[in-house]
């Protein structure tokens, strides 16, 4: 007859072999999610050019009186249909839509940081120069249909309203 066991010896695992088993790991699913982590990459590379990194890390140091004064303020009866109506124009958009619109957006304001030749005021004739410009001219005539649409969306309000 067998002796009967009367100690159970447990076995540790090498802490250096489950170090490499875990990176193993984690590198294969680098590797099967390679675009997406080149992306995020670029997108946190561009975050820390552009300082929205710092201002999130300093947001989340001071995250509770941050959060504090936030609540209070969202917490007001007159920011609840602002908040409402910021998610329903939101969701009616497409997302092609605002990415051209905030990439746009974007390269105003790296133009706001270029320093212009003269620091004077802008005359009427220096205005209508400045209409000749190509880049001038689409941001205009953007901003213009953008109106003509508000115009559109105006105007079928008020005859809802009236009828």
């Amino acid at each position: 007859m067998a002796k009967p066991i009367s100690a159970i010896e447990k076995q540790h695992p090498d802490p250096l072999e489950e170090t490499s088993e875990a990176l193993a790991e984690i590198g294969e699913k680098i590797a099967n999610s390679r675009e997406a982590v080149l992306k995020t990459l670029d997108i946190l590379q561009e975050m820390q050019k552009s300082g929205v990194l710092d201002i999130l890390y300093g947001l989340l140091k001071s995250r509770e009186k941050v959060g504090t004064v936030m609540i209070e303020q969202i917490n007001q009866p007159k920011y609840h249909h602002v908040i409402k109506n910021g998610f329903q124009l939101l969701a009616t958009l497409e997302s092609e839509q605002l990415e051209t619109i905030f990439n746009a957006m974007k390269k105003g304001i790296e133009q706001l940081d270029q320093p212009t030749k003269k620091q004077q005021s802008l005359s009427l004739w220096g205005m209508m120069k400045a209409v000749r410009d190509p880049y001038i001219n689409s941001a205009l005539s953007m901003m213009l249909h953008f109106l003509h649409g508000v115009g559109k969306g105006l105007e079928s309000q008020m005859q809802l309203k009236e009828s």
